[in-house]
């Protein structure tokens, strides 16, 4: 699954930086070969435009489901490191589940990325 438009994640944490949101967010898909969940994307989502304002309504354990997102990387030449940013424009967040996504999204309740 992975960071990608429609992707269920689970907010770990979400702060309000002013001008834009960030949210510790993870994403679990099942392996079929071993029937168990595995991480597929833990990391910090910039939240901007619609998200931002939305982001004042959701809690740390929330589901979300990604809508409008954005990967953007910029290689700095005095440090010759690479900065990769995941932006995140809008979200829907999640309630519940019916019966037949179950098995396809993975609910992180009992998982700490760290």
């Amino acid at each position: 699954m992975g960071f990608r438009t429609d992707a269920y994640a689970t907010v770990w944490e979400v702060q309000n930086k002013g001008n834009y949101h960030e949210a510790r967010i993870t994403i679990q898909r099942k392996n079929k070969s071993t029937g168990e969940y595995e991480q597929d994307f833990s990391g910090f989502v910039r939240m901007i435009g619609t998200a931002h304002t939305l982001a004042d309504d959701i809690q740390p354990r929330d589901r979300i489901k990604l809508g409008s997102i954005d990967v953007t990387n910029k290689y700095d030449k005095d440090t010759k490191k690479t900065f990769t940013n995941f932006l995140c424009f809008s979200f829907e967040k999640v309630e519940s589940y019916s019966s037949n996504k179950s098995e396809e999204y993975a609910s992180d309740d009992d998982f700490s990325p760290f």
